[in-house]
């Protein structure tokens, strides 16, 4: 009994250096967004794809994997969908945008582009700036996507920036909205949502957002339940982060993406986001 509390003792030690000391270091140094929240459960740093079944896999990139989008010069065909990262706020524009975008279009890769939310800046400009930058989506283009996250930010200089943390939540579920409604009118697409349980709960819980499609980011567990999911939704997800520590070509810093259905449905998904006249 005295080892076993000794070998439990040691492991949240360990939990607790990793999360606190070791992680935030690793963020500061590195100029990465790291969330302040524990993963779900414990990672898999080398989490493999599951059997195909009915669903389809993808991954979501941005400038932090650098030029990864090259790996569809070897390995084109392991993934059906990429999601890239366009804007950040009013002022932030991914560098790897365009060139990804553009490798993507050439190679007739489904694609998507996403907009990481900001609550200190206006949720119209925000829009604006997210659409002006991504241009036009094509019919075949995945739908724009906001991605709302509450989190603590480390910059390379060790400034710390907090994300919609200790916001009004009526405000900020009301921007949200102003933000999603205004993408709509822009890009006459019904845009997806990507959040977590935890914020999903406490910021989407209008039913008014029902009507967008849910990407659910549970990261690292093995199976999704409706417990995951924000009760809004009702147990029903389109896209599930699966992973943020996959390994892929000797780099474990990637995003895991399933896609609920095989390649008919997201073909008939992406049809159905588009706003007839």
């Amino acid at each position: 009994m005295k080892k076993l509390l000794c070998i439990l003792a040691a492991w949240f030690l360990l939990d607790w250096a990793f999360y606190s000391k070791i992680k935030p270091f690793i963020c500061r140094e590195f100029g990465l967004a790291c969330s302040q929240q524990q993963p779900d459960s414990t990672c898999s740093c080398n989490d493999s794809i599951p059997g195909t079944g009915n669903f389809i896999y993808g991954i979501d990139i941005s400038h932090h994997q650098n030029n990864e989008v090259d790996w569809l010069k070897t390995k084109q065909g392991q993934y059906q969908f990429v999601i890239c990262k366009a804007t950040e706020g009013i002022t932030m524009k991914d560098g790897d945008f365009k060139n990804n975008w553009s490798v993507l279009t050439a190679k007739n890769i489904i694609k998507g582009a996403y907009h990481f939310y900001r609550c200190a800046d206006a949720p119209e400009r925000q829009a604006d700036s997210f659409v002006s930058f991504a241009g036009n989506f094509s019919a075949t283009d995945l739908p724009p996507i906001l991605d709302f996250e509450t989190e603590n930010i480390f910059l390379k200089n060790g400034t710390q920036l907090t994300n919609c943390i200790g916001t009004d939540t009526n405000a900020t579920r009301q921007n949200l909205l102003k933000f999603l409604q205004r993408v709509e009118q822009l890009t006459k697409r019904i845009p997806i949502i990507y959040v977590n349980t935890y914020d999903g709960e406490r910021f989407f819980t209008d039913t008014t957002f029902a009507v967008y499609p849910l990407w659910i980011a549970t990261r690292n567990i093995s199976t999704l339940t409706n417990k995951h999911i924000p009760s809004i939704w009702k147990g029903n997800w389109t896209f599930w982060q699966k992973s943020q520590v996959y390994d892929f070509d000797n780099n474990s810093a990637n995003d895991l993406d399933v896609f609920n259905g095989d390649m008919g449905a997201l073909t008939a998904f992406i049809s159905t986001t588009i706003i007839k006249p």
